[in-house]
């Protein structure tokens, strides 16, 4: 699956929250074991007719990461994706597809 955020959908804070960690208890259909499990929330800009009521109701538009039965992993993850916009992995990116465009016009040209 893939979602697209585009920068006009993020919250500028304010006071809304901009993202809170929550979790849902649920029973496996595997197991038939209680589960927990805990995500991060990152809420988006929502239409102005939405409501929202602290403690009761909120419609608001948001992105769940689920990221499994520890509350560590949530953390594991934001660090993964720090790691993934590093500059060095770009550069790494970067020349990847710098070598596969050269490889690509290097068989156009041959045919």
């Amino acid at each position: 699956m893939r979602i697209n955020v585009y920068t006009e959908e993020l919250i500028n804070g304010g006071d809304q929250s901009l993202a809170e960690i929550v979790t849902t208890e649920y029973i496996s259909s595997r197991t038939g074991e209680p589960m927990k499990n805990w995500g991060l929330r990152v809420f988006l800009k929502s239409a102005p007719d939405l409501h929202y009521i602290p403690g009761r109701d909120n419609d608001r538009s948001s992105i769940t990461f689920w990221c499994g039965p520890s509350q560590q992993n949530i953390f594991k993850f934001l660090e993964a994706v720090k790691t993934a916009l590093e500059v060095s992995n770009m550069d790494q990116w970067r020349d990847k597809v710098g070598e596969a465009a050269k490889r690509t016009e290097e068989t156009i040209a041959g045919t």
